[in-house]
Protein backbone atom coordinates (compact mmCIF):
# COMPACT_ATOMS: atom_id res chain seq x y z
CA UNK A 1 0.00 0.00 0.00
CA UNK A 2 1.61 3.28 -1.03
CA UNK A 3 -0.01 4.90 1.85
CA UNK A 4 1.53 2.98 3.95
CA UNK A 5 5.02 2.88 2.41
CA UNK A 6 4.92 7.14 2.67
CA UNK A 7 3.87 6.89 6.39
CA UNK A 8 7.31 4.43 7.09
CA UNK A 9 9.66 7.22 5.32
CA UNK A 10 8.30 9.96 7.82
CA UNK A 11 8.73 8.84 11.16
CA UNK A 12 12.08 9.53 11.84
CA UNK A 13 11.63 13.03 13.33
CA UNK A 14 11.14 11.80 17.19
CA UNK A 15 14.30 9.78 16.20
CA UNK A 16 16.36 13.29 15.30
CA UNK A 17 15.03 14.73 18.23
CA UNK A 18 16.66 12.36 20.49
CA UNK A 19 19.93 13.48 19.35
CA UNK A 20 19.16 17.02 20.27
CA UNK A 21 21.40 18.77 23.46
CA UNK A 22 22.18 21.99 24.36
CA UNK A 23 25.80 23.43 23.11
CA UNK A 24 28.20 25.32 25.15
CA UNK A 25 30.84 26.56 22.38
CA UNK A 26 30.73 27.83 19.48
CA UNK A 27 31.46 24.93 16.94
CA UNK A 28 28.98 22.53 19.18
CA UNK A 29 26.77 25.60 18.85
CA UNK A 30 26.69 25.33 14.99
CA UNK A 31 25.85 21.64 14.51
CA UNK A 32 23.08 22.22 17.30
CA UNK A 33 21.40 24.72 15.36
CA UNK A 34 22.20 22.81 11.93
CA UNK A 35 19.86 20.05 13.77
CA UNK A 36 17.38 22.49 14.81
CA UNK A 37 17.01 23.33 11.35
CA UNK A 38 17.11 19.67 10.24
CA UNK A 39 14.07 18.99 12.67
CA UNK A 40 12.29 22.06 11.59
CA UNK A 41 12.33 20.68 7.76
CA UNK A 42 11.73 17.04 8.94
CA UNK A 43 8.68 18.43 10.77
CA UNK A 44 7.35 20.20 7.96
CA UNK A 45 8.05 17.74 5.08
CA UNK A 46 6.26 14.97 7.38
CA UNK A 47 3.74 17.67 8.02
CA UNK A 48 2.67 18.46 4.49
CA UNK A 49 2.70 14.52 3.24
CA UNK A 50 0.64 13.75 6.58
CA UNK A 51 -1.66 16.98 4.55
CA UNK A 52 -2.01 15.23 1.11
CA UNK A 53 -2.53 12.08 2.68
CA UNK A 54 -5.28 13.41 4.88
CA UNK A 55 -6.99 14.82 1.66
CA UNK A 56 -6.33 11.07 -0.20
CA UNK A 57 -3.74 12.26 -2.31
CA UNK A 58 -1.27 10.03 -2.16
CA UNK A 59 0.06 10.82 -5.46
CA UNK A 60 1.20 14.65 -4.61
CA UNK A 61 2.13 13.13 -1.20
CA UNK A 62 4.80 10.91 -3.16
CA UNK A 63 6.06 14.29 -5.39
CA UNK A 64 6.70 16.33 -1.56
CA UNK A 65 10.48 17.06 -2.21
CA UNK A 66 12.78 18.38 0.58
CA UNK A 67 15.93 18.12 -1.17
CA UNK A 68 15.54 21.54 -2.10
CA UNK A 69 17.04 22.44 1.56
CA UNK A 70 20.52 20.81 -0.35
CA UNK A 71 20.97 23.42 -3.02
CA UNK A 72 20.66 26.77 -1.32
CA UNK A 73 20.55 28.77 -4.47
CA UNK A 74 17.22 27.47 -4.60
CA UNK A 75 15.67 30.09 -2.46
CA UNK A 76 13.48 27.32 -0.36
CA UNK A 77 13.70 24.13 1.52
CA UNK A 78 10.80 22.01 0.42
CA UNK A 79 8.46 21.48 -2.73
CA UNK A 80 4.94 20.90 -1.79
CA UNK A 81 1.71 20.65 -3.04
CA UNK A 82 -1.91 22.19 -1.97
CA UNK A 83 -4.72 19.50 -1.86
CA UNK A 84 -5.59 21.11 -5.56
CA UNK A 85 -2.39 19.96 -7.45
CA UNK A 86 -0.51 23.38 -7.11
CA UNK A 87 3.00 23.80 -6.77
CA UNK A 88 4.03 25.76 -3.24
CA UNK A 89 7.81 26.39 -2.54
CA UNK A 90 8.57 26.37 1.36
CA UNK A 91 11.35 28.01 2.89
CA UNK A 92 11.64 26.57 6.70
CA UNK A 93 12.64 28.81 9.88
CA UNK A 94 12.93 26.83 13.15
CA UNK A 95 14.13 27.77 16.75
CA UNK A 96 13.88 26.23 19.69
CA UNK A 97 12.59 29.31 20.89
CA UNK A 98 9.18 30.48 20.85
CA UNK A 99 6.89 31.67 17.98
CA UNK A 100 8.52 35.30 18.68
CA UNK A 101 12.08 34.97 18.43
CA UNK A 102 13.25 36.69 14.99
CA UNK A 103 15.04 34.80 12.51
CA UNK A 104 16.98 35.65 9.14
CA UNK A 105 16.11 35.12 5.98
CA UNK A 106 18.60 35.88 3.10
CA UNK A 107 18.66 37.96 0.19
CA UNK A 108 18.37 35.23 -2.17
CA UNK A 109 15.30 33.62 -0.50
CA UNK A 110 13.44 36.93 -0.70
CA UNK A 111 14.34 36.85 -4.33
CA UNK A 112 13.21 33.66 -5.20
CA UNK A 113 9.99 34.44 -2.47
CA UNK A 114 9.36 37.72 -5.32
CA UNK A 115 10.44 35.57 -8.32
CA UNK A 116 7.91 33.05 -7.63
CA UNK A 117 4.59 34.95 -6.10
CA UNK A 118 5.48 37.83 -9.09
CA UNK A 119 4.69 34.71 -11.26
CA UNK A 120 1.51 33.41 -9.87
CA UNK A 121 3.10 30.88 -7.88
CA UNK A 122 3.27 30.38 -4.34
CA UNK A 123 5.55 30.71 -1.45
CA UNK A 124 5.09 30.41 2.18
CA UNK A 125 7.40 30.52 5.24
CA UNK A 126 6.67 27.81 7.86
CA UNK A 127 8.04 29.22 11.09
CA UNK A 128 8.66 26.46 12.99
CA UNK A 129 9.15 27.23 16.76
CA UNK A 130 9.82 25.09 20.37
CA UNK A 131 11.85 23.00 18.10
CA UNK A 132 13.07 19.79 20.27
CA UNK A 133 9.98 20.71 22.86
CA UNK A 134 6.96 18.88 23.12
CA UNK A 135 4.88 21.40 21.96
CA UNK A 136 6.72 22.07 18.62
CA UNK A 137 4.41 24.26 16.27
CA UNK A 138 4.69 26.04 13.07
CA UNK A 139 3.01 29.10 11.73
CA UNK A 140 2.57 29.84 8.49
CA UNK A 141 3.33 33.09 6.52
CA UNK A 142 1.99 33.53 2.96
CA UNK A 143 2.56 37.16 2.79
CA UNK A 144 6.15 37.16 3.15
CA UNK A 145 6.12 41.50 1.65
CA UNK A 146 3.68 42.09 4.91
CA UNK A 147 6.58 40.81 7.43
CA UNK A 148 8.82 43.63 8.88
CA UNK A 149 12.41 43.08 8.02
CA UNK A 150 15.92 44.94 9.31
CA UNK A 151 19.18 44.87 7.51
CA UNK A 152 21.47 43.44 9.17
CA UNK A 153 24.12 41.78 7.35
CA UNK A 154 26.37 42.97 4.64
CA UNK A 155 28.48 41.24 1.80
CA UNK A 156 32.17 43.14 1.43
CA UNK A 157 34.02 41.89 -1.27
CA UNK A 158 37.74 42.55 -0.87
CA UNK A 159 40.17 43.62 -4.23
CA UNK A 160 43.58 44.24 -3.63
Amino acid sequence: DEKEKISHSISSYDKLKKKLKAPCDFETWNKYMKLIGDLGEKFVYEREIKKLLDADKSDLAELVDADKAMDHNNGYDILSYTVDGDELHIEVKSTPGPLDTPFYISQNELNKAKLITDKGGLYEIHRVYNVGKDNISVKIYTDINSLVKEAVLYKVNVSE
